[in-house]
């Protein structure tokens, strides 16, 4: 397969990429897309699916809610509103866990308590 040097089809590649036997990973810097995307909503569902994004999240609840560039009311609700989501569901997987890991110790305990006490 040749390959040209200007070509202008569009290669999109994944996160994790092998490319000639070797491991390529795409690293996105997340600060500049603050001035780069003007819509905060669209920006904050974007980088709540992207990890190591915390910081890059402050700073954007810190721009909308500061009076120099504070953001329309609405537009602040619906960002905490996806953060407090995305906490919710956090919250719930680890209430899930906690309650699966200990049904699980309160089975193990009663199935030694009926192999050591069984007659």
């Amino acid at each position: 397969m040749s390959c040209q040097r200007n070509n202008t089809s569009l290669f999109s590649f994944s996160l994790n990429t092998f490319i000639t036997g070797c491991m390529w990973y795409v690293q996105l810097r997340l600060s500049p897309l603050i001035l780069m995307i003007p819509d905060k909503c669209l920006l904050v569902e974007f980088l709540l699916l992207r990890r190591d994004s915390k910081m890059v999240l402050l700073s954007v609840c810190k721009q909308i809610l500061m009076p120099e560039t504070q953001a329309k009311l609405t537009t602040i609700s619906r960002v905490f509103n996806m953060l407090n989501k995305v906490y919710f569901n956090y919250l719930e997987a680890e209430v899930q866990a906690m309650v699966s890991k200990n049904l699980l110790q309160i089975f193990v305990s009663f199935f030694f308590l009926y192999l050591y006490c069984a007659p």
